[in-house]
């Protein structure tokens, strides 16, 4: 995405520090790259609109793929179609259609 000159903007929403100390310095030279601590499952819709238009949102939030995570997923999906038209989710080891909105 950093190399794609369509892309204007990316925003990373992290809530683990330690991730954030180690992915955040490879990028923060990259006037494209924004890093932004908080929940993306939890963060409030005004909170999320300060963030400006979003044309794509990757939701990849869970680190398990059982089926006790779906109506977390649809809850994430849910949300952030609020602020955006396209939203895709990390599934490990699933069919694609299994995952289609």
């Amino acid at each position: 995405m950093i190399d794609n000159d369509d892309v204007s903007r990316i925003t990373v929403i992290e809530n683990n520090q330690d991730v954030i100390n180690l992915v955040w310095p490879t990028y923060m030279m990259n006037t494209k790259c924004v890093m932004r601590y908080a929940n993306a499952k939890t963060i409030p819709e005004q909170q999320m609109k300060l963030l400006g238009k979003i044309d794509r949102v990757w939701l990849d939030l869970w680190n398990t793929d059982d089926v006790s995570t779906v109506p977390e997923r649809w809850e994430a999906i849910k949300k952030w179609s609020s602020v955006c038209d396209w939203v895709g989710v990390s599934a490990f080891k699933r069919k694609q259609v299994q995952w289609a909105i």
